[in-house]
């Protein structure tokens, strides 16, 4: 276990401090070799398996081998938090590598750059679910895809810790991130620090669940549980385009292809009109969905097993992220790429949209 003053030492250094830290340590290592107090929820999650020509494989961004992520939490008294990310530094300001992504801590903010301001001192019990991902601050708000994937499943720990823990939330919160904390009865509890340098007498260190954009079994379970009982009572489409009114990654001829779906009798639907539990409701309920890559396809977590998803790309951007929700939930899930920009705009062939879709008419 660390003491105080092994945090509280290097205070009167700040003023010499630099990054990158000197070297990393393991938080998970440390639990489970007892030296601190934690616990391993989960060591590994099953991986599907992907044919040649799915989504995963053809992006080449090769999601499907950042696994084993092991789940896990543990318990720093006291501990420093810093950066944007709110990743967990030791005494001697050695990076833990978990709360910096693992094996790509070099790309967080912790490693590359840190103000020197003198910290902040929270007394009690925390935990945090800021990261590189869900950022303290950041230019826009926090990303549909990233809240739900990668924040709120970390709180699927909280039970583990004292029932008076406190949450370390990012500041500027969108509407749909409030509305799950909300959910969740967990809106009082949370706090947006006005500092990226915290000490905190308590902290319980919930962990990462999984790559970003990586095939995650746990991060589906626990949104579906904790939130599909909050879906709205709102009459929604069942087959229906997902059309977006600002897009930097959009369709060229968006309006003949909206066109195109009213005239087979989909609905067109914009989310950012939708509630959370709106959204929610929509895409639990429905029976075929065809929206471009985007993170609004992260309500696919929500969607019932066989429901028909069509996910548009561009040729020069491929993903599989939805993919692996889809494969996870038991979806019919079809990719149709169509060449683009090199901003990433497209221009869909109804023909070909049409020959995907045909089935469904």
């Amino acid at each position: 276990m660390h003491r105080a003053a092994d945090f509280l030492r290097p205070l009167s250094a700040l003023r010499i401090l630099r990054f990158p830290p000197a070297t990393t340590f393991s938080a998970l290592s440390q639990v489970q070799q007892r030296e601190v107090s934690g616990k391993v929820i989960l060591q590994n999650q099953r991986m599907p398996r992907f044919s040649k020509n799915s989504m995963t494989l053809r992006s080449c961004f090769n999601q499907h081998l950042q696994q084993p992520w092991p789940i896990f939490w543990a318990h720093y008294a006291p501990a420093r938090l810093l950066s944007n990310s709110l990743a967990l530094l030791d005494g001697n300001f050695n990076l833990m590598i978990e709360s910096a992504y693992g094996k790509f801590y070099k790309n967080d903010s912790a490693w590359i750059s840190f103000g020197g301001q003198r910290p902040r001192t929270l007394s009690g019990s925390w935990t945090s679910i800021v990261s590189e991902w869900c950022p303290l601050s950041s230019r826009s708000k926090c990303n549909y895809y990233h809240w739900l994937f990668d924040a709120l499943p970390r709180l699927g720990c909280l039970k583990h810790f004292p029932a008076t823990t406190r949450i370390l939330v990012p500041r500027a919160l969108p509407a749909f991130a409030t509305d799950s904390l909300e959910m969740l009865g967990l809106k009082k509890r949370c706090l947006a620090p006005d500092s990226n340098h915290l000490f905190i007498d308590d902290y319980y260190y919930s962990g990462i669940v999984g790559m970003t954009g990586c095939h995650n079994p746990y991060a589906i379970r626990f949104l579906r549980k904790s939130f599909l009982p909050y879906a709205s009572s709102r009459n929604q489409p069942k087959r229906f385009f997902v059309a977006r009114r600002h897009s930097a990654r959009g369709i060229i001829n968006d309006i003949e292809v909206i066109k195109y779906f009213q005239s087979k009798g989909w609905s067109v639907v914009y989310l950012e009109s939708l509630s959370f539990a709106d959204q929610i409701k929509l895409f639990r309920d429905a029976e075929a969905i065809c929206a471009l890559h985007g993170a609004a396809l992260a309500n696919l977590a929500w969607c019932n097993p066989k429901t028909f998803i069509f996910e548009i790309f561009s040729h020069n951007y491929l993903q599989g992220v939805y993919e692996g929700i889809a494969k996870i939930n038991c979806l019919n899930y079809q990719p149709i790429v169509f060449r683009a920009r090199r901003d990433r705009c497209l221009r869909i062939d109804l023909a070909i949209l049409h020959g995907h879709l045909k089935d469904l008419f």
